[in-house]
């Protein structure tokens, strides 16, 4: 259960286990604070034990686009047609040169939206 508290800077917060690291053998903590009640607290707090549960939480970190894309084309090359492969690092590429510096946590729908509306009408053209 998530630990809820009320720093002195009048915002709500809380901390949540995510279990022992493997490597390290020690604790690790999922914190996050500014709720302005309670309840939207406790809220959040359940909502990433429930994620924490059902084996989907991911915890955020700063890696870029590009390397995720990279390491991304590396997994799916091991299981994918050497075509598939040649296709998919080409898209990548038009993506890495658009999002590439980006770190994944910070891209959101705002960011995104408009080159994939660009790549869509160009290749609507092309056909």
């Amino acid at each position: 259960m998530a630990y809820i508290r009320k720093p002195s800077n009048g915002k709500w917060s809380y901390t949540a286990s995510l279990g022992i690291d493997s490597l390290t053998h020690k604790q690790k903590q999922k914190t996050k604070s500014r709720f302005a009640t309670k309840k939207e607290g406790i809220s959040a707090a359940r909502k990433v034990e429930a994620e924490i549960e059902n084996g989907i939480f991911v915890k955020e970190t700063k890696i870029t686009f590009e390397s995720f894309a990279q390491d991304w084309i590396k997994t799916y090359a091991q299981n994918a047609n050497i075509s598939s492969v040649k296709a998919r690092s080409k898209e990548m590429k038009h993506f890495i040169s658009v999002w590439g510096p980006y770190a994944l946590k910070k891209i959101n729908k705002r960011i995104y939206q408009k080159p994939i509306i660009e790549i869509s009408k160009n290749t609507a053209e092309i056909m």
